[in-house]
């Protein structure tokens, strides 16, 4: 990543506070940076205690989120239905990763 990329990459994180979620492909529009950097970036600072990973369940049929958020993977269900439109879901199939801010030293 540039240093530009980086500079922007920070200065969005900025904005979050403890308990907020971060989305890396949100992130990554915002900033103009690569996907893959975001998420290099975002895994360093979880090894540096400042965000931790967490899950959400995403229906590629309707386009909505559950409201549901998960810690782990192994808690997302094995398979469960949509809120929206009723459609199953399952975990490797429509799940993504998010970020969930929990020290705002960024």
């Amino acid at each position: 990543m540039s240093d530009t990329g980086l500079d922007k990459a920070l200065m969005y994180l900025k904005f979050f506070d403890v308990g907020q979620w971060i989305y890396p492909g949100l992130m990554s529009r915002k900033t103009g940076v690569e996907i893959k950097h975001i998420y290099s970036l975002l895994d360093i600072l979880v090894d540096e205690g400042l965000l931790i990973i967490n899950y959400e369940s995403y229906c590629h049929i309707c386009g909505k989120f559950d409201i549901e958020i998960y810690e782990t993977f192994a808690s997302i269900p094995h398979e469960h239905k949509c809120e929206h439109c009723e459609s199953t879901l399952t975990p490797l199939d429509n799940s993504i990763v998010i970020y969930k801010v929990i020290n705002n030293e960024l």
